[in-house]
């Protein structure tokens, strides 16, 4: 985990290739389902990440 500013843009985008990679990985088994539930966290997950940046802007941290 980064503790450093500026470090949430990669670990955020780093959780979000992977869920993407993940749900790939079962629509290429065929597992359609399961695929569709990943994309859908993954959307979700990269929702909830802006959503936190901009709190944590209006509460004063800097992103750079």
């Amino acid at each position: 985990m980064c503790h450093r500013a500026g470090c949430d843009a990669g670990h955020r985008k780093s959780v979000t290739q992977r869920i993407w990679m993940v749900s790939f990985y079962f629509e290429n088994k065929g597992d359609k389902e399961t695929a569709s539930v990943l994309t859908g966290i993954a959307i979700a997950e990269m929702f909830h990440f802006e959503l936190l940046g901009k709190v944590l802007i209006k509460l004063g941290v800097d992103p750079t």
